[in-house]
């Protein structure tokens, strides 16, 4: 059972992407860390806010943030999807 939890543990592809619909509706599998790229660029692009200032607005270092744009790291699960939430907000005409 040990080795089980190990293998899990190390299987980056697993949690790696997430299930979305298209414009069109069809549903389609893209990777978590596009999606918080684009949220992440938008969010600062609608706001005007600097990777700074969101960082801060969020309770983060800048350095965390920087690595989420630019992919090299993903959010937990929580985070994303309270990041994901704010991008639809905006989206959708909210302030």
């Amino acid at each position: 059972m040990g080795n089980n939890i190990k293998k899990m543990r190390y299987n980056k592809d697993l949690f790696s992407r997430a299930l979305i619909r298209t414009s069109s509706g069809r549903p389609k599998f893209v990777l978590i860390s596009k999606l918080i790229t684009k949220d992440i660029q938008y969010i600062r692009k609608r706001t005007g806010m600097s990777k700074a200032e969101l960082a801060r607005s969020m309770g983060i270092g800048r350095r965390t943030l920087y690595n989420w744009e630019n992919g090299k790291s993903t959010p937990r699960v929580e985070v994303f999807l309270t990041i994901r939430g704010y991008a639809d907000i905006l989206r959708k005409g909210g302030k």
